[in-house]
């Protein structure tokens, strides 16, 4: 009986252990939604690619600056962060329109909470346990 104990509390212990230590971690998907642009069909095809190019950026923004500020179902706020820009020189003037950054800011809040253009996928962490060990310390001082 005892031996059979102690297996259990392994057991328990261990799949405790591992389902704490594995997070889940949420990525914007590199590929940028079609929602995220939106171009008349009445436009000539080089306007069209201009504005691609425009949206594109924007959307390189959101996953390289925007998601690491404002995680996976985290409040965005109403108005474009400071951060929420174009760094490209040749599309920096025609982005840097307050109307047109405007226009894709509104674009990803809509598209934010969207499950579909979020990737999940798992990372060991075991920073919980050394936050626990510190709390623990914390309330037994030597």
């Amino acid at each position: 009986m005892g031996k059979l104990l102690i297996f259990v509390v392994l057991l328990v212990g261990g799949g405790f252990f591992i389902q704490e230590s594995t997070q889940p971690i949420y990525r914007l998907r590199t590929n940028m939604p079609a929602d995220f642009m939106y171009v008349p069909d009445s436009w000539p095809a080089e306007k069209r690619a201009a504005e691609e190019r425009i949206a594109r950026a924007y959307w390189d923004c959101a996953i390289n600056t925007i998601q690491w500020r404002y995680g996976y179902s985290y409040r965005i706020p109403q108005e474009p962060p400071s951060d929420f820009i174009v760094t490209s020189p040749d599309l920096k003037d025609v982005a840097d329109d307050p109307v047109v950054r405007a226009r894709y800011w509104n674009a990803l809040q809509r598209l934010w909470y969207v499950p579909d253009n979020w990737t999940k996928s798992y990372q060991w962490d075991t920073g919980w346990l050394t936050s626990w060990l510190d709390s623990v310390r914390r309330l037994h001082p030597d």
